[in-house]
């Protein structure tokens, strides 16, 4: 029982330092792949215990068909928005979150523009885990080989809303918010106002192990595994753009163990656990970055020395290719399966934690010729440049953006790396499942329904709700 406290500390150790407070550009969701429920759930139990499977002879393939969403959106919201909020407004006068200029909002004469703005972040995901579970006896005596992947449908939606508005803006194209945080002139992170979709086969896991203890159907087993990358590089288009797969190998080692408990009657108890921990390496990755000015300062308008009334968001040149570090990875499964006249019942448990991410900047060389807008002196033909304007400071009232005396260009240190780097994320999870075995057409076949909730600990990971099946198959 001792092995359980310690995950369970470090559980709760993780959880008290996993927090943070500023907006975040980025969002990179737990792999499916590297799941252990949907990998483990009632499928470690007939791997390892052949007398319910008699007919096997070297492995099992299981697929597991699921459906997840996320919960708890208006969290996910203050992760992207500014000071922390789920909701901001955007007033041209200057008493907002968010002034309007910056977006090119700009309301008829006399009029300021004015409005609030909500999104409700959900992702969805469907799809197939696929699961090969091998002995290599031939090989070597008590080993195996595990292969584990998904294939996925994702969907993503900010559900985007704007109310409170007060008029229309008068720009072509920027009438309102949606149009603003949609538009073509925005080359990266955008805001779409529909629902976003991706398809294809998430990172391909696989484990090489040994069972070095076999007895009376408790077994321990050690293993390394490693992850194949499937997915395509990140174009940061859209905020909360989905992905499938990642750019991302990873390299790690792993324990499996059980321990069947007294038996009563003609039932059968059993305790099982896996931990695993991996590392993944890093990768070209594009990503889009706020300065050192505040929340959204990507939204502010750079213009160059030469033409300093000519102005383009900044975020198009704050968007570049980058080297991700995702770091580690450290995942802890538990359960207690119940078997009794070839119907099985698994409850079960899922800690997963992963380290925040380090990004490397690379040479950004283009910065150098712009500054950021000077939008309190456009009107007086003497604008310089504004190098410590926020995204909530415009030329009205008393939040002015300030001017510089000459013209500042923006620098390599102005930029906020960690504005795009996931912070360290941790989640628990707990599922319940059931299923019943069968001899079909002289093959041992497991079929099983189960349920799951995630935890988020913070805005860093989601929570979820999750069903599945499961269909295994003994060869």
């Amino acid at each position: 029982m001792n092995f359980y406290k310690i995950f369970f500390s470090l559980g709760l150790l993780f959880s008290l330092g996993t927090s943070f407070g500023q907006a975040k550009t980025a969002f990179t969701s737990r792999s499916i792949t590297y799941d252990a429920t949907y990998e483990l759930a009632l499928n470690n139990y007939q791997i390892y215990h052949p007398a319910q499977n008699s007919c096997n002879g070297w492995g099992t393939f299981t697929l597991t068909p699921f459906y997840q969403q996320s919960r708890k959106s208006s969290r996910l919201a203050r992760y992207f928005l500014p000071n922390g909020k789920n909701s901001v407004s955007i007033r041209e006068d200057g008493t907002g979150d968010i002034d309007s200029l910056w977006l090119n909002l700009i309301g008829p004469k006399g009029t300021d523009y004015s409005s609030d703005v909500r999104i409700c972040p959900k992702r969805r995901v469907y799809g197939a885990v696929v699961n090969l579970y091998t002995n290599l006896d031939c090989l070597l005596s008590n080993s195996w080989l595990s292969i584990n992947s998904a294939i996925l449908g994702v969907e993503h939606d900010l559900h985007l809303r704007e109310f409170n508005r007060t008029t229309y803006g008068t720009i072509s194209g920027f009438s309102d918010a949606h149009q603003a945080l949609n538009n073509q002139d925005l080359h990266f992170g955008r805001l779409a106002g529909c629902k976003l979709k991706r398809h294809g086969l998430d990172d391909i896991q696989v484990k090489l192990g040994y069972d070095y203890f076999f007895c009376n159907q408790d077994h321990a087993s050690i293993y390394l595994v490693g992850g194949i990358p499937t997915g395509h590089r990140r174009h940061d288009r859209h905020l909360f753009e989905p992905t499938v797969g990642s750019k991302h190998g990873a390299l790690g080692f792993g324990f499996n163990g059980d321990y069947t408990l007294p038996k009563v009657c003609n039932s059968n108890m059993v305790l099982m656990a896996d931990v695993k921990y991996l590392h993944f390496f890093e990768a070209n990755e594009r990503r889009s970055f706020d300065l050192n000015n505040g929340d959204w300062s990507r939204f502010l308008q750079v213009a160059t020395q030469n033409q300093p009334f000519l102005s383009q968001p900044a975020i198009n040149l704050l968007s570049p290719c980058v080297r991700v570090k995702p770091r580690s990875l450290v995942e802890f499964w538990t359960a207690l399966h119940y078997e009794w006249c070839n119907w099985n019942v698994e409850v079960g448990y899922n800690l997963w934690y992963r380290q925040a991410e380090r990004i490397c900047l690379r040479n950004l060389d283009c910065l150098s010729n712009f500054g950021i807008f000077d939008i309190a002196q456009v009107c007086n033909l003497q604008a310089a440049s504004a190098s410590q304007a926020t995204i909530d400071q415009g030329l009205n009232g008393s939040n002015v953006a300030p001017s510089d005396a000459t013209f500042t260009p923006l620098t390599r240190s102005d930029i906020n790396v960690h504005s795009a780097e996931h912070p360290r994320a941790l989640s628990h999870k707990i599922y319940a499942a059931v299923g019943c075995d069968k001899t079909i057409c002289n093959y041992q076949t497991t079929l099983g329904l189960g349920g799951s909730y995630e935890f988020g600990q913070c805005r860093s990971a989601l929570d979820n709700w999750a069903v599945f099946a499961k269909l295994g198959i003994g060869f």
